[in-house]
């Protein structure tokens, strides 16, 4: 079974989405007073000068810190019982999930509102105006709803028995909007005397066609990197990256 980080008091890595050899992890305190809920999600902004994780007291809360400023954190007003951040495509807005709502705040804490009534644990927010998440349980595939929260949240990924999928997870856009990534994984099963082993794997698809293609037959929680890189995990808890050009043998980055 996947472990379950839970980080207290002490920090979180913020790693440079440039990753190049002499870049160094930025570690990030929590604010006195409060502990890191890192299980809660950890989001970096798209100009990678923000993340923003769940923080814990009494509640749950939104922490915002600088990835230049390390001393630089708040505690973001309006995100009470907050789970699952992730940012809008300019990076001024940040959504998350309470309860059975996707509900967002501005960055300046001022404003809060509700997008739409659903039960998610990760989303992400297109540059074309639509939302992806997956559903709060593991269970069920990618939905998808408009960032106006007009209209009915709806499936746009479809389990494949083929690959002895059970749930879709942890959805994250490219630039364009329309192409994404996903994860798939698939619980042992047991038939007429033959056993299965748990299942993860990458894959890209997109909003118009729905074809799908595997970028990683052997991880999950992945993120493109740029055009041609993937960053994802495996369940040996460690961090990998792929180069996607010319089918490049994966690298253990932790």
């Amino acid at each position: 079974m996947r472990a379950k980080f839970r980080l207290t008091a002490v920090a979180i890595l913020v790693c440079s989405t440039a990753l190049a050899a002499d870049d160094k992890p930025t570690a990030i305190a929590a604010p006195d007073g409060w502990s890191i809920e890192a299980y809660d999600g950890i989001a970096l902004s798209p100009d990678s000068l923000h993340v923003a994780f769940g923080v814990q007291r009494i509640e749950r809360r939104i922490a915002v810190a600088s990835t230049l400023d390390p001393s630089d954190v708040r505690i973001l007003d309006g995100s009470e019982g907050a789970r699952g951040p992730f940012w809008s495509p300019d990076g001024q807005t940040i959504a998350f999930f309470r309860r059975d709502e996707m509900r967002a705040v501005d960055l300046g804490g001022k404003r809060e509102w509700k997008i739409c009534d659903c039960a998610g644990k990760h989303g992400s927010w297109g540059s074309a105006g639509v939302i992806l998440y997956s559903p709060g349980s593991r269970q069920g595939t990618i939905m998808a709803v408009a960032e106006n929260g007009h209209g009915i949240p709806h499936s746009v990924t479809t389990l494949d028995e083929s690959f002895n999928e059970s749930f879709h997870d942890w959805p994250e856009f490219l630039p364009d909007g329309n192409r994404f990534t996903f994860s798939s994984l698939g619980w042992p099963k047991v038939d007429r005397g033959s056993s299965s082993e748990v299942t993860s794997r990458v894959f890209l698809t997109d909003l118009l066609s729905k074809d799908r293609k595997i970028l990683e037959d052997d991880g999950e929680y992945g993120l493109m990197l740029d055009a041609r890189t993937l960053l994802f995990t495996r369940f040996d808890g460690r961090l990998w990256m792929r180069s996607l050009a010319r089918g490049g043998t994966p690298k253990a980055l932790n």
